[in-house]
């Protein structure tokens, strides 16, 4: 099925972008907090799982989500059109120190996400714990990579996309797995906070634009319902 974003009405004479994935947050919530934080239109096409048999043929690669921009063509991985987007609309910075520091900051929000997605599709309860170690760890260096700039990625230049890159693991699986975890480090929970108070990310966080599932039910061993990913 294909919507349309709260934004203004789209259509093909708007030229907007459509964004094409499942009905979960998963691999395209970084590229839709992207948009809507830029306040970007956008339209969505949600793929049925029962028909991706017969898509995925006929994608790029195999995978989703893929984006299609008249300004482009097709483009596809996640972070290659998120990536995109952002320098599109100028959330990415135009000094290499600030790039580096973005580029840091996704690799950071990876490796953050890897373990825990990796336990989410195995066993979940029997390494939750273990994981929870780990993430102390890693949101420990967190904090102190975010301190060197004020508590955001880039500091006074605003929110951009590394900051919407680490939301998106933070607010999405740390928050509702690991609640506890992230409180106890304030700075990456003020980031959190920070961007999550943006105007155009706090209108999308209350909007039926955000799918209500962060991961495929009967796949995923948790955050697969809405009361998990809250």
């Amino acid at each position: 099925s294909t919507q349309s974003t709260g934004h203004p009405i789209h259509s093909i004479l708007t030229m907007s972008v459509k964004l094409t994935y499942f009905a979960v947050r998963g691999r395209a919530e970084i590229i839709r907090l992207v948009l809507e934080a830029a306040g970007a239109k956008y339209e969505t096409e949600n793929v049925d799982f029962k028909d991706w048999a017969t898509l995925k043929p006929k994608t790029q690669f195999g995978q989703l989500p893929i984006l299609h921009d008249p300004d482009f063509g097709t483009i596809s991985q996640s972070f290659a059109i998120a990536r995109y987007l952002a320098i599109k609309h100028k959330l990415y910075p135009t000094n290499l120190k600030d790039q580096t520091r973005v580029e840091v900051a996704i690799e950071a929000a990876r490796d953050i996400s890897e373990g825990i997605v990796k336990i989410a599709f195995g066993d979940f309860e029997g390494q939750k714990e273990n994981q929870g170690k780990t993430l102390d760890a890693q949101l420990h260096n967190l904090d102190k990579f975010l301190k060197e700039n004020d508590g955001l990625c880039c500091g006074s230049g605003g929110i951009n996309f590394g900051d919407l890159a680490i939301f998106n693991v933070l607010d999405n699986f740390v928050k509702p797995l690991y609640p506890d975890i992230l409180k106890s480090h304030s700075v990456s929970q003020g980031l959190r906070d920070k961007v999550a108070a943006h105007s155009n990310v706090a209108a999308y966080l209350k909007s039926d634009r955000r799918p209500a599932l962060t991961l495929v039910p009967g796949f995923a061993k948790t955050l697969n319902t809405p009361e998990q990913c809250k």
